[in-house]
């Protein structure tokens, strides 16, 4: 097989992007694209082979079926895109990102592609005309529901041990509750009392505002600058 070089990376800034459509986001992840090349990026651009396009919610927006080329269609009309480009739509919950890459590496070690792309766009948040979808809802269709009893028993049993309850309901999210648990056997198994991690916690409490102000693409960058400011005139 082929190696395989990844030659450009891009992202759009974190957000909620109410006002932004999965379209215009593509148009935003595309033309960020293009910035990589340079001069060439535009034609760079039209001589992607395939696409894998990595999406778990757009259902809620109304889009169940070809995601992928229903978001990019206006890119292929504009001529950005390859008019017969091949699409192809992956959901892999939380691996979702993991899997569209994978898949385009694979285009290009298999000799199918020259160059392949992975774009993925996700909006965790419901339309403002109303949805029949609870966004909690969404995130539980990542589970087991084929034998939902199996993960919830396992981890009702878990938080037993521990001492807490699992609680499940349509105003919370199963997976926060499940990290929380795995956390609290990790240290009841290796005897890591919970005073004894106050040190660490707070260092990594002190350290993600630095991380955060350094990243121009974090949703929470500009609510920095407003605390810095307000700190510094008192």
């Amino acid at each position: 097989m082929r190696d395989v070089y990844i030659v450009g990376v891009a992202c759009t800034p974190f957000g909620n992007h109410v006002e932004k459509s999965f379209r215009a986001l593509a148009q935003d992840v595309v033309g960020l694209l293009e910035l990589e090349y340079g001069e060439n990026g535009g034609a760079v651009a039209t001589e992607i082979d395939t696409l894998w396009f990595g999406n778990c919610f757009m259902h809620a927006w109304g889009q169940a079926n070809v995601r992928g080329q229903m978001t990019f269609l206006d890119l292929v009309e504009e001529e950005r895109l390859p008019s017969r480009l091949p699409v192809t739509n992956v959901e892999a919950a939380c691996a979702t990102g993991s899997v569209a890459l994978h898949g385009a590496v694979n285009d290009i070690r298999s000799g199918q592609a020259e160059l392949s792309a992975s774009i993925g766009i996700e909006k965790l948040l419901l339309p403002r005309n109303g949805s029949d979808h609870n966004i909690f809802d969404l995130f539980l269709g990542c589970a087991d529901n084929l034998s939902d009893d199996r993960l919830v028993d396992l981890y009702r049993s878990s938080a037993r041990t521990v001492g807490r309850e699992l609680v499940i309901g349509h105003d919370r999210s199963l997976f926060m509750d499940t990290y929380a648990i795995q956390a609290m056997l990790h240290m009841k198994r290796f005897a890591r009392p919970s005073n004894r991690l106050r040190p660490d916690r707070s260092r990594i409490i002190t350290m993600e505002p630095r991380i955060r102000w350094l990243n121009t693409n974090s949703r929470q960058r500009s609510m920095m600058c407003s605390a810095i400011a307000r700190s510094r005139t008192h």
